[in-house]
């Protein structure tokens, strides 16, 4: 029983503040004191830290994954997509085809909650320099929840689909996904939703599902192996010729792209809200898609 008196959240958010030394000797009979297992308790105060803005004494950096704010004002959807499309082929070059697919794929990364299925963005090239990286780097900032990775293994994408779901932007893919079939088989089975991995976790390998339907674009030279490629929207680039210019992109200049991602967030908010709609009065297979027109709510 816990003892009488105590405030947990009190006490927790007390030693969420200690030190991790002075933690790890008061855990054990701060736990007894409110009647907890030190595992759970663990938990409690790592999630106070969080909340805090605690060093947890842990090597790297707490994920961080922006959310853009819907855009006050109204919205055209038809002319939201040209600029978006437009504002793509600012900074890369590619045709217009691709860059209005990947726009498109861009909204998609808002709607995973009333979609079933969240095609790849194989962002490919025959050799190097070709703006790959770039059109992540513009991705990074429209889509819902960005996460970049040059390399990663399977571990840490399952675990962090599980706790916030990002949009998964993998680039160098050609360094580290032909070799990884786990990794392969991770991204293959989150392209629909249910996907999941089972893993074992805790002291007592409680086997526990791991969901794994993200949205995710990967950029690498050559082509995606065939079953990722059988669930991609292809978008193929090539080297800049000497009459194509761009503007380059820059880190601390996106205002016009951070604008786009809002416009984005309230679209995609009205189109969840009329395919709900369609849900309810019929069957939604058998009516018109909607129509992404003036956004007035």
């Amino acid at each position: 029983m816990p003892v009488a008196g105590i405030d947990d959240d009190a006490e927790i958010q007390r030693l969420a503040k200690l030190s991790l030394l002075k933690y790890e000797r008061e855990r054990e009979t701060a736990a007894k004191r409110l009647a907890l297992r030190t595992s759970i308790l663990d938990k409690l105060v790592e999630a106070k830290r969080e909340e805090l803005g605690q060093d947890d004494g842990k090597q790297g950096h707490r994920l961080s994954l922006p959310e853009p704010t819907p855009w006050p004002e109204c919205v055209e959807g038809v002319e939201l997509l040209c600029e978006m499309s437009a504002a793509i082929r600012k900074h890369v070059v590619m045709p217009y085809h691709c860059a209005d697919a990947t726009a498109l794929w861009v909204v998609q990364t808002y709607m995973l909650d009333v979609l079933d299925i969240t095609p790849r963005l194989a962002v490919t090239s025959p050799e190097k320099q070709c703006g790959k990286t770039t059109l992540l780097d513009v991705l990074c900032r429209l889509v819902w929840r960005p996460l970049e990775a040059s390399n990663t293994t399977t571990s840490p994408i399952f675990r962090t689909i599980e706790k916030v779901r990002p949009t998964i932007l993998l680039d160098e893919g050609d360094t580290f996904l032909p070799e990884s079939e786990e990794l392969r088989g991770i991204l293959n089975s989150g392209h629909r939703r249910g996907g999941f991995v089972p893993r074992t976790v805790g002291d007592d390998f409680e086997p526990r599902q791991f969901g794994t339907y993200a949205a995710c674009a990967i950029a690498m030279i050559g082509q995606l192996p065939g079953t990722l490629a059988d669930r991609s929207i292809g978008i193929e680039l090539q080297r800049r010729l000497a009459g194509e210019v761009v503007e380059p992109f820059r880190f601390d200049r996106t205002e016009h792209l951070d604008r786009l991602a809002n416009d984005y967030d309230r679209l995609a908010k009205l189109a969840e809200e009329q395919l709900a709609d369609q849900e309810k009065k019929s069957d939604w297979r058998l009516t018109p898609a909607p129509v992404l027109g003036r956004i007035d709510y």
